[in-house]
């Protein structure tokens, strides 16, 4: 749930920058 939320709020800020490491940290944390 609140995992949910911070990768909506990564997404966006790192949307421009590599978002690659983001969507595997979300997908893991």
């Amino acid at each position: 749930m609140i995992i949910y939320s911070i990768d909506r709020s990564l997404r966006r800020r790192l949307q421009r920058r590599h978002h690659r490491k983001i969507r595997r940290r979300g997908h893991q944390t």
